[in-house]
């Protein structure tokens, strides 16, 4: 596991990365991360659960709200919980973004801190009543937490989470589901680059209750026949091709080919796992290459001016390099690896009536998020080979390896902010529903949210009819990419 600190540090150097890249000092970026002023309502940024816990700072005092927890680990809700109202008290003036309660007007919304110093105001609640039918109240705000030791630490506030069942009550046998056992089991669910706790009905016909029922580091999930061991998936950094939503990449071949010929990482020594972790990055580098490529077709397709053009492609570029360093060190660490036929590539594009929220969704997703988190993990990554035991050429050579791929996810996020502020301004009636109703990954939320907030607050008039309002400052949608 990455120390806190680490990523701490990880993230505020990829946030002075991403500001840079955009123009913005820090500075500015704390003066307009505020939504109350800068995101007219019923703006709220959303934030979504995730398996890390990123305050930075002490949360405020706790109550344990305790599962019934069996010896065999399995672990289910007998009853509802009741979360306070308490406001955080690490959103106050010293914060940025929103300071009290009272700033957030939509219904159902509280000032809460994200990361180490961000507030949004975004949706709570108090008891499973305030959510969706197929939702609970979760008193956490880090639901790993609840998965690893059977209890939730109360941080104010709850927030509302997918759930299959709300109580062991909702999972009692009967005439129709003669096979379920009457526990409202809490499992985990494979979310892509994380995974995050759910609540469902377990079965008799269940092959695990927890993971202490799986071996070769599988988790117990819900898959097609009720709870089974599986393998999480491979998270897709930085910006991966989706096709129906899925990530692609292309099936890899044992040969070293053009690919990986064009670099060499002659301290690197034959490695199992780093080869194969290797692999799976520069498949996924690989992929990003098709992503920026039909990126640059819709936006040629919307009538995108030629910098947002010739940024996508100078980052497409990057992908390329990307791509064949990652298959060199694969084949340095004794994986040599090539990619095979591509057919996803070639995917069916969205319709002309779609295209530019359709394409926002997709910048959001893979550029605004994965490049940000990617950013993160890849500097992490270097942190952790530098502070190794072992040292020398090889720790080196890895160390500026995974930098410098980060400094260059970093750049393609503040791409990716640009390429959002430019369709917020050409597109504002489709465009800006998409970014005011999106989800924040927590994991990134210090960083994306003021910036989402301070673009959609400039285009919200636009996407009501009328013109967007010009102030005279430099707004980050006009702000060059490179400083």
């Amino acid at each position: 596991m990455i120390p806190s600190s680490r990523r701490a540090a990880s993230v505020r150097l990829v946030q002075s990365w991403i500001l840079s890249a955009l123009g913005v000092s820090a500075c500015h970026a704390a003066e307009t991360a505020t939504p109350t002023t800068k995101a007219p309502e019923p703006f709220a940024v959303r934030i979504a659960p995730t398996a890390t816990n990123v305050h930075g700072t002490e949360p405020p005092p706790r109550k344990k709200v305790l599962l019934a927890l069996e010896a065999d680990g399995r672990r289910h809700r007998p009853e509802g919980e009741s979360c306070s109202d308490s406001p955080d008290p690490r959103c106050g003036p010293q914060a940025t973004g929103c300071h009290s309660d009272a700033e957030c007007t939509a219904p159902g919304t509280a000032c809460r801190a994200f990361g180490e110093s961000y507030c949004a105001c975004t949706s709570t609640c108090a008891a499973d009543s305030d959510c969706g039918a197929n939702q609970i109240c979760n008193c956490s705000t880090d639901e790993r937490a609840a998965f690893h030791y059977g209890s939730v630490d109360q941080e104010g506030r709850g927030a509302c989470m997918n759930a299959g069942c709300h109580t062991d009550a909702d999972c009692a046998p009967g005439p129709a589901n003669p096979h379920l056992t009457g526990e409202c089991l809490l499992v985990v669910r494979d979310v892509g680059c994380s995974t995050a706790a759910t609540f469902v009905c377990g079965s008799d016909k269940d092959s695990c209750k927890s993971d202490r029922d799986c071996t070769g580091g599988m988790k117990c999930m819900p898959g097609a026949n009720g709870l089974e061991c599986d393998e999480e998936s491979q998270c897709m950094e930085g910006r991966p091709l989706y096709v129906d939503d899925v990530p692609q990449t292309a099936d890899l071949r044992s040969i070293s080919g053009g690919w990986s010929r064009r670099y060499t990482f002659s301290s690197v020594s034959p490695d199992d796992d780093l080869g194969a972790a290797a692999g799976r990055a520069a498949a996924e580098e690989h992929a990003s290459i098709g992503a920026f490529a039909r990126t640059i077709v819709e936006l040629i397709a919307l009538g995108a001016p030629p910098e947002l053009l010739r940024e996508t492609q100078e980052a497409l570029a990057d992908e390329i390099r990307h791509a064949e360093l990652a298959f060199a060190l694969a084949r340095a660490a004794g994986s040599p690896r090539e990619p095979g036929l591509f057919p996803a590539a070639t995917a069916p594009f969205s319709s002309p009536d779609t295209l530019a929220a359709d394409l926002a969704r997709s910048v959001l997703r893979g550029g605004c998020f994965g490049e940000t988190e990617a950013a993160i993990r890849l500097l992490e990554r270097a942190f952790a080979v530098k502070s190794a035991p072992s040292s020398g050429a090889a720790t080196e050579e890895l160390t500026a390896f995974y930098t410098d791929l980060s400094r260059d996810e970093a750049r393609h996020a503040a791409l990716a902010f640009r390429t959002i502020g430019w369709l917020l301004k050409a597109f504002p009636r489709e465009v800006a529903p998409v970014v005011a109703g999106v989800t924040v990954p927590t994991a990134v939320a210090s960083i994306v949210a003021p910036i989402l907030a301070d673009l959609l607050g400039d285009s919200v008039g636009a996407a009501e009819g009328a013109p967007v309002a010009e102030t005279g400052k430099e707004k980050i949608a006009d702000a060059p990419l490179r400083a």
